[in-house]
């Protein structure tokens, strides 16, 4: 019994704080995007320049699958398709080193290099917020962002902090310096009154130090170092909108998926009082918890996180693991019915069902088990389920194989209790389960008795198989089904090339009214862009 509270404890522990709590599982994405920006006004001279030079290095790099290049009046843009095997930073850090040695580029050209990862908000940020005040300007409002950007890079939780530039200072090809803005960006914030008026912002991007750093975590550091600027006076004015956050919307995704499985816990004992026996259900609402204690202490050595994907999984083996324990305890159960004492009757029915319990879940394991090896991003993003249902049914056939057998013969009385005038009231259930598996038996045996019976039953079998992959094929695939319900709604507006500045914020505010005139705006929490520039906007 203690050492199933230490176990109860360590996995509490493992859940509550030395688990990190995500959104979904890191996954990087394995392209390299490449932005050169040249304001000369002459295609044919960009693409010289620019898109060649850098086409002939990156043909040059190892890692490189494919790549594509657009050229334009204003720069030059390349997406790189690395290999998979190599991480996002190390393909940036070798595209980089080859692009730096192999390139000379013009001095008034100006390179970026973005990666991007699917668990972020725009590709490169983990946390996106903006800022907004109706008393400053656009350059007033990004300064102060700056500021912000600065104490924010500062905290143990960030490794970098990022203001979304509007305005840009740039240099033509004769020297000269002008302004040039690139992005907009809005905000639509509900008025005491209830209706939506949008606003003037400035966005800023956090990036996570690395993985051991939670969304939630990442969150509060953020948000609290932001209220400590808007009591120093620094942010004194401004209105924050957190659009881009992940944490509060995961904290009430975590919280749903727990009440399901503490649901699901339930339904399993209240299934296993009913259908078995008292006893069995007070056993396995032990055994469960024990075993989850066990997968969280395990996820958090392997240095996963607990996130969406691990809690789908758990739930999705809740009804695999208490088989290992029901199977015990109903051969225990029989044993101590004939009258065999505690140690003697773990003995025999760990030796008559232990055999067949490890075959069925080493089974059931490698029904998982193809699922490690799937490949690419998709790969990447759901290996969580295989690794917490193995895990987990591993937990469970060894914990009910050598913890719970002894605690089972301490609950499990000596003798038949179903006799009893109070065991036949509490065994109802089993025993009306127990008469049908002797009818169910009477009818194997009636069929088993003859060949054509035998026949007949086998080739009823296989067209029940055959229909039922005939209307297999008939679905519809998807590698993620299409959301019943949700709390936000995503626009995403893509302009014609050479769509200036003026007509790019003249389309999204007319999609901005549309939005408006057919949603109820008291229904509307905020809306906000992610990314808005004179190629695309993305807003919700």
């Amino acid at each position: 019994m203690l050492t199933i509270t230490r176990y109860s404890s360590l996995g509490s522990l493992s859940y509550t704080t030395f688990l990190q709590r995500e959104g979904f599982p890191e996954v990087e994405v394995p392209v390299v995007v490449i932005n050169v920006q040249n304001f000369t006004n002459d295609l044919e001279k960009n693409n010289k320049e620019l898109t060649i030079p850098i086409e002939q290095a990156l043909k040059e790099v190892s890692i490189m699958e494919s790549f594509q290049s657009t050229t334009t009046p204003v720069g030059s843009f390349i997406i790189a398709n690395v290999s998979p095997e190599f991480s996002s930073d190390d393909a940036l850090k070798i595209i980089k080193d080859e692009i730096s040695e192999q390139v000379t580029l013009p001095e008034t050209s100006k390179i970026d290099y973005q990666t991007f990862r699917a668990g972020s908000i725009d590709g490169t940020h983990d946390l996106l917020f903006s800022i907004t005040n109706d008393s400053k300007s656009i350059v007033e409002m990004q300064n102060d962002a700056q500021i912000v950007a600065s104490e924010l890079a500062s905290l143990n939780e960030v490794r970098e902090a990022n203001v979304i530039e509007q305005i840009t200072k740039e240099v033509d090809s004769s020297g000269n310096e002008f302004f040039y803005q690139s992005q907009f960006q809005r905000v639509g914030l509900k008025n005491s009154d209830g209706s939506i008026e949008f606003k003037n912002a400035v966005n800023i991007g956090v990036v996570k130090r690395n993985q051991n750093v939670g969304t939630i975590e990442l969150s509060e550091a953020v948000r609290g170092k932001v209220n400590d600027l808007v009591e120093d006076g620094v942010l004194s004015g401004y209105e924050i909108n957190y659009g881009g956050d992940f944490a509060e919307p995961l904290k009430s995704q975590i919280s749903s998926l727990e009440q399901n499985a503490l649901s699901g816990l339930i339904a399993v004992i209240i299934i296993s009082f009913i259908f078995i026996s008292w006893r069995s259900s007070l056993i396995t609402g032990l055994f469960i918890p024990v075993v989850m204690a066990s997968t969280f202490m395990a996820l958090f050595v392997m240095g996963y996180s607990l996130n969406i994907i691990s809690l789908f999984a758990l739930i999705l083996v809740l009804g695999l693991l208490v088989d290992d324990v029901i199977i015990v305890v109903e051969a225990i159960a029989k044993k101590r019915e004939e009258g065999l004492e505690r140690k003697e009757a773990i003995k025999e029915a760990i030796k008559d069902i232990g055999p067949a319990d490890i075959s069925g879940t080493i089974t059931t394991i490698l029904v998982f088990m193809p699922m490690l090896f799937i490949s690419g991003i998709l790969g990447d993003f759901i290996v969580l389920i295989p690794v917490t249902v193995i895990m987990t049914l591993i937990f469970s056939l060894l914990i009910a194989l050598s913890l719970f057998p002894m605690l089972s013969s301490w609950v499990l009385p000596k003798g038949d209790v179903s006799q009893k005038k109070f065991g036949k009231v509490l065994n109802f259930s089993s025993r009306f389960i127990n008469k049908l598996g002797v009818y169910v038996s009477k009818y194997t045996n009636w069929y088993l008795n003859s060949k054509i019976k035998t026949t007949v039953v086998a080739i009823l079998g296989i067209v029940l198989v055959g229909v039922g992959m005939n209307f297999a094929g008939r679905l519809d695939f998807n590698i993620f089904p299409k959301a019943k319900d949700s709390d936000s709604i995503f626009v995403n507006i893509t302009y014609l090339p050479g769509t200036d500045i003026e007509k790019a914020k003249s389309i999204a505010t007319d999609v901005e009214n549309i939005i408006l005139n057919n949603l109820d705006q008291s229904n509307i929490e905020y809306l906000t862009y992610y990314i808005a520039d004179d190629t695309q906007a993305n807003s919700s």
